[in-house]
């Protein structure tokens, strides 16, 4: 049985080390709630910081906020999703969502550094089932090591699981992926486990991230959903090798140009 909400969520593309902010944009947008129709604005009022790198890819007030390569407070961590503070400011500025971080090892009630990613499947079955049957999207921060071998920490927004092939389906931020694609649940167990380190940091404990609040979506046919499911294809890795980064923002057209935000 597929379990999902509805309608199906389109994509809000990202730009470098904004696909936190783009998958909140998503679920704003499918929720009925205006973010203020651009990422860059978004990113600012949450008060996000970017790479210094692809500066010029931004907008110039969301530039100022940028930090040199590395540093750990680029992006958006599941960590900073809990602070009271963003929660709140979260809520105050977009028309009452209500954003909620929920620990791999607080739904399996195991410990995720101990145990094989199969022990983990029936608890966090019922808490993907349970919120996409009552149409909330679910957030999800995990690692791309398992899926691409790189070592960047991602977010995605869950709008489907299948509890009898065990797939995930997930809207993409990244305009280099497909826009919608699946994978299996274990790969995602093992991508938010803590035991994935990160260079010379200490390895972070990814999660998931429900959203809750006033809704003005205009549902589809579940026909119409069920065949959308039937269509999504497995995950395939971009060759990021051959991605060239725009060097500036003039190139119209480019996904991750600020004037397509």
């Amino acid at each position: 049985m597929k379990h999902h909400i509805n309608p199906i969520p389109m994509r809000i593309p990202q730009q470098p080390d904004l696909c936190c902010a783009a998958v909140i944009a998503t679920a704003c947008e499918w929720m009925g709630i205006d973010y203020g129709n651009s990422l860059n604005n978004l990113a600012v009022r949450l008060g996000l910081h970017v790479n210094e790198k692809f500066k010029d890819m931004y907008t110039p007030e969301l530039a100022k906020r940028a930090l040199p390569e590395g540093h750990v407070d680029i992006g958006m961590t599941i960590d900073s999703l809990e602070q009271p503070r963003l929660i709140e400011k979260i809520k105050r500025e977009l028309e009452g969502l209500v954003l909620k971080v929920h620990r791999l090892k607080d739904i399996t009630e195991i410990d995720e550094r101990l145990y094989n990613p199969s022990f983990a499947i029936p608890n966090l079955e019922n808490f993907l089932e349970n919120n996409l049957d009552k149409n909330r999207p679910i957030g999800i921060n995990y690692r791309l090591e398992p899926f691409t071998g790189r070592k960047d920490g991602h977010y995605g927004l869950i709008f489907a699981y299948d509890n009898k092939n065990k797939d995930v389906y997930i809207c993409e931020p990244s305009p280099f992926n497909r826009k919608h694609w699946k994978a299996p649940l274990t790969t995602f167990i093992r991508a938010m486990q803590a035991a994935w380190k990160e260079d010379d940091q200490q390895p972070r404990e990814r999660g998931l991230i429900t959203f809750a609040g006033p809704t003005k979506r205009k549902e589809q046919d579940i026909k119409t959903i069920i065949r959308f499911l039937l269509k999504v294809p497995k995950f395939i890795p971009a060759n990021y090798r051959i991605i060239r980064y725009p060097s500036s923002p003039k190139e119209r057209g480019h996904p991750y140009n600020p004037r397509n935000p």
